[in-house]
């Protein structure tokens, strides 16, 4: 490897020497076999690599704030925006539809929301890339429970 770069480095300096002080040099790569050969610009030296990454997942803890609509068609906040959000979902456990909104409460209504039929739940992640960190709020049917979990 030390042979390469050298080689390199004879071929940079002589780029960019001035041309009264141009000299020739040769390149010489060495090949599969181990062996030195000549190298030219139809041929030059082969360059193979590995590449390698891990990522470590730090372990996140999770919290439950399940509970039930208190008020029928009436938003009501899970959880105030939070910056620090890695993950979240909720789910409609009840027998009604349920909306769960995403931004200021002040802003709710059910045709900006999500809808939920029951069984059904959503998530706070965004495409693969990131996690929404705004308020989250639900509204439905009185008494209809709801799983809603944050990490």
């Amino acid at each position: 490897m030390l042979y390469r770069v050298l080689g390199v480095a004879f071929l940079l300096a002589a780029l960019w020497a001035p041309a009264s002080h141009a000299q020739s040099v040769n390149l010489f790569c060495l090949n599969s076999l181990n062996k030195w050969v000549p190298a030219s610009p139809s041929a030059p030296c082969p360059v193979s690599a590995t590449v390698s990454a891990s990522v470590a997942v730090a372990p996140l803890t999770s919290t439950n704030i399940s509970g039930t609509v208190a008020v029928t068609n009436t938003f009501q906040s899970i959880q105030v925006s939070t910056a620090g959000r890695n993950g979240c979902l909720v789910q409609n456990n009840g027998t009604h539809t349920m909306w769960v909104y995403f931004g200021a409460i002040g802003s709710a209504t059910e045709a900006a929301a999500y809808q939920l039929a029951a069984g059904l739940s959503v998530s706070c992640a965004v495409g693969g890339i990131g996690v929404l960190t705004d308020q989250v709020s639900i509204t439905g049917t009185a008494t209809d429970a709801f799983f809603a979990n944050f990490q």
